[in-house]
């Protein structure tokens, strides 16, 4: 290759290295914004089951000392409508635990798309620091023949 064709592939790899950073960046957004909705969901799940359970113990205790009919099956209608709450909760949570590891493995994945493209860059530079090397000394023997080949002129 040319020296010119080198410079080319080089500016190129440069800019796949760009372009693959930046998509580890937004791939890294992604994945904490993932993270902290499985947190979020977590909690939520978790406030709810301590209401459900504090829900249930302030039933009991009212039970204790006997409801009617009409009250313990309004008591029971709630529990249960918190119950599909809390299902509906641990849902979300899954969802989100799920979104969590799709997006670290998309992150691994640019992580290795962002190194791979580095590595090439750098092979890349050191390719072209070779070449212009070499035709910096190419040049220096071109030189230094032509002036041992010219005759000296003396006055």
């Amino acid at each position: 290759m040319k020296t010119r064709e080198l410079e080319q592939l080089q500016a190129l790899r440069t800019l796949r290295e760009d372009r693959a950073a930046r998509q580890l960046a937004r791939q890294r957004q992604q994945h904490l914004a993932a993270v902290a909705a499985e947190a979020q969901a977590l909690a939520q799940l978790q406030a709810h089951q301590q209401q459900l359970a504090e829900h249930a113990e302030r039933l009991a205790a009212r039970a204790a000392s006997g409801l009617p009919v009409n009250t313990w099956q309004q008591a029971q209608a709630q529990l249960a409508a918190l119950a599909e709450d809390g299902a509906a909760l641990q849902a979300s949570l899954d969802g989100a635990r799920q979104s969590t590891a799709s997006e670290a493995e998309l992150h691994a994945s640019r992580r290795r798309e962002h190194l791979a493209a580095q590595r090439q860059r750098e092979a890349s530079e050191v390719l072209m620091q070779r070449r212009q090397a070499a035709e910096r000394l190419a040049q220096e023997r071109h030189e230094d023949a032509e002036a041992q080949a010219t005759p000296q002129v003396l006055p």
